[in-house]
């Protein structure tokens, strides 16, 4: 049968039609050395194309040194991330030179010339295309094919099946140990990596691209569209033919991309999430590797969930798991090295989606709601906005951040400046036998000796929970009220004295799901100053959820400015608080 090359030039250049994708499709299954030759080309052109797009400078080099390069290149030795080495993987003569034609093609049609100082960098390209063009030490997976089949695993190899093409701050637990991977990072078949920290892209061979948000814990497979998830969650961006019918495996499910973009969440009791953001994915569940569902058809904005047997398959809240996509990604990427604003920009997004979210206010909408807060908690859409009494927009922490300053004397409004939480006078914010943190950016203004005794930050009435100043603004206190006491239980920072400066404080409730105990941390611009333990049932109280101001207490008013304010349904831990601060310090830069 007559190798189609032009059909399989449209194919790599994006513009074969239909008839001409049969074409291909019938020539790689008609023999496996052509299923090879044609996995081979593909591997080549990513990795090296990709490689040096990246990495070629403009210059010249003669065909004399790209035959040297071919020389050094056939006794090159790569190491892999695990450790095992390619020696001798046994690419034929024929095959060197196609690959030599294809980077000398790039360079001409690019009308790029490359200097001798990135001949290096052209080598390191075609060593790496060593790892691909391999013989029966590995290579291709001869059973994949185009089309939108379910990438399967099959047996143990040594394989390259994978690459980890881009990360934020990063931090990786492999078998080796760990810590930070590079850029390009090689992954052979059936390696167990956990995402401890940050963000991270893994590009399959066939050029799905897997975007995980840590903790998470994958492996992959011997297959080059395919990668199983233990735990935490990933995105499959499937933006190419060829990547159509990328496959994840979770330990009770099997979702297998149709196309373009889908999140799979494994929790750690096992359940499986899975929701579709553009296009079709198939679902199935499985219990013992083997089928134990329906094949399931999900659309886009649907959400199914499994459960750890595999056995059963529902629909689950659109809202109940949030994950990074392909934009949000581009936007942490961006910003990963940036100057703070971006750096807090990037951090915004973690924490809009984070499910725990119940109320945030970034104190950037001024444009779209001048007088109103909006809730930025993507959990909680139209819910607890927060209606601007008498505060006035003004310069944030950071450059490029808004703010609100409220004035504490001379005011007629019997509560004075102030925010309501709208839809606060319910229970949802009295957190009675839940965890839940409660985080303020603040600073203090210049007032009068009598009204700075207690100045309220964001409160709950005088029957509930209160972050205010205690003190003439030297400390700050977390106040709460509790079921048969006489009086309210309360945590005193110890730093002082706070004029003048911003100041982030962070107050934790941390419950214990087997009593009636809980833990309350206040922490200061990220370090923990004070901890106390309570044994009574919180009390429930009418009163709004109010910045500035107490809806008990009218005497209290706050003067100063307030820039963000976060309300999460779960306990944040020293580590979390800490990075929270330090991403958001304003250094000298």
């Amino acid at each position: 049968m007559t190798e189609p090359i032009v059909e399989i030039e449209a194919y790599f250049a994006g513009t074969a039609t239909q008839e001409q994708l049969r074409s291909v499709e019938a020539w790689i299954r008609a023999d496996p050395a052509h299923a090879r030759a044609f996995m081979e080309q593909l591997h080549f052109r990513q990795v090296v194309g990709q490689h040096l797009r990246e990495r070629v400078a403009h210059s010249s080099l003669a065909l004399a040194e790209l035959a040297r390069l071919e020389d050094q290149a056939e006794s090159a030795v790569v190491t892999l991330h695990d450790g095992s080495d390619w020696k001798d993987a046994g690419p034929s003569r024929h095959q060197w030179h196609g690959a030599l034609a294809y980077v000398f093609d790039y360079a001409i049609h690019a009308k790029t010339t490359w200097i001798a100082a990135t001949a290096a960098a052209l080598l390191l390209g075609v060593i790496l295309a060593a790892a691909f063009l391999s013989g029966e030490n590995g290579g291709p997976d001869l059973a994949e094919v185009p089309g939108i089949t379910p990438a399967q695993p099959t047996p143990d190899s040594n394989r390259v099946v994978a690459t980890i093409t881009d990360q934020v701050q990063a931090q990786w637990v492999t078998a080796n140990g760990q810590g930070a991977l590079p850029d390009r990072t090689l992954l052979a078949a059936n390696q167990r990596l956990t995402l401890a920290q940050g963000f991270a892209v893994i590009t399959t061979g066939r050029g799905a691209k897997a975007l995980l948000q840590a903790p998470a814990t994958i492996e992959t497979i011997d297959s080059d569209n395919a990668i199983r998830l233990h735990r935490g969650k990933l995105v499959g961006v499937c933006e190419t033919q060829l990547s159509k019918g990328f496959a994840v495996y979770a330990p009770n499910a099997r979702v297998v991309d149709v196309g373009t973009e889908f999140g799979v969440a494994v929790s750690e009791l096992g359940e499986t999430v899975a929701s579709v953001f553009e296009g079709e994915v198939t679902l199935t569940g499985m219990t013992n590797g083997h089928a134990s569902t329906e094949e399931l058809s999900i659309q886009a904005g649907q959400v199914k969930r499994v459960d750890p047997t595999g056995m059963q398959v529902d629909d689950a809240d659109p809202l109940s798991t949030t994950f990074v996509r392909g934009r949000d990604f581009d936007l942490l990427s961006d910003t990963a090295h940036a100057l703070t604003y971006d750096r807090w920009l990037a951090q915004s997004v973690e924490i809009r989606r984070d499910p725990s979210a119940v109320l945030y206010y970034t104190f950037d909408n001024e444009d779209q709601s001048p007088d109103r807060l909006i809730n930025q908690a993507a959990g909680k859409p139209g819910s607890f906005d927060g209606q601007i009494n008498g505060p006035t927009w003004a310069d944030g922490r950071l450059p490029g951040k808004r703010a609100l300053r409220f004035r504490a004397a001379g005011l007629k409004d019997r509560l004075g400046q102030h925010v309501e939480v709208l839809g606060s006078r319910s229970d949802a914010l009295d957190f009675p036998e839940q965890s839940f943190s409660v985080a303020v950016w603040f600073k203090f203004g210049d007032v009068e000796e009598d009204l700075k005794n207690f100045m309220p930050l964001i409160t709950r009435g005088d029957e509930s929970w209160r972050l205010q100043s205690f003190e003439d603004q030297e400390k700050v206190t977390w106040d709460v009220d509790s079921e048969g006491l006489q009086k309210d239980h309360n945590v005193i920072s110890r730093s002082e004295p706070f004029d003048g400066e911003w100041r982030f404080v962070v107050a934790v409730v941390e419950a214990d799901p087997q009593s009636s105990h809980t833990t309350h941390r206040l922490y200061v611009d990220g370090q923990k100053e004070a901890t106390y333990q309570l044994d009574q049932k919180r009390l429930e109280t009418p009163s709004p959820v109010m910045l500035g101001a107490n809806a008990d207490r009218a005497a209290h008013r706050f003067d100063g400015l307030l820039d963000e304010v976060i309300i999460l349904g779960r306990a944040l831990t020293d580590e979390e608080v800490s990075a929270m601060h330090e991403l958001n310090y304003q250094r000298k830069e």
